[in-house]
């Protein structure tokens, strides 16, 4: 049985990438911790909180594919909707939703730049 470091809950999955490891434990709470190793001080909880976010959306059916479908402007527009609505929350009081929306938006911010980069050719990345 594998325990989260930092709150001690079961760990459901763990996601490793470079120095760092994203935790997501039983109860649906995530946390993130940097691994001892080179951790980066620029890489924050939020990015941490994003990158997470994102590795759910296969998940869900959202793939590469699904994305390609839909297109990057219907993406951008989802952001656009979660940062609205992160704003209203904010506004009347409760942060911690308004955060949660916040890193779904940059979640759906980043599959639309991953559509857009996956379109490059190797022309344009000179």
């Amino acid at each position: 049985m594998n325990l989260c470091m930092n709150c001690g809950d079961t760990i459901e999955k763990a996601v490793v990438l470079g120095a760092l490891r994203w935790i997501h434990s039983n109860n649906g709470n995530v946390s993130c911790e940097l691994a001892t190793a080179s951790p980066d001080p620029g890489i924050t909880r939020a990015i941490c909180d994003v990158a997470l976010e994102r590795t759910t959306h296969a998940g869900r059916g959202w793939t590469p594919e699904h994305d390609a479908e839909h297109g990057v402007g219907h993406l951008v527009s989802l952001a656009v909707e979660r940062a609205n609505d992160a704003a209203r929350w904010d506004f009347i009081g409760q942060p911690s939703y308004a955060r949660g929306q916040l890193v779904k938006a940059a979640s759906l911010a980043v599959a639309a730049i991953e559509l857009i980069d996956r379109a490059r050719t190797p022309e344009e990345d000179q």
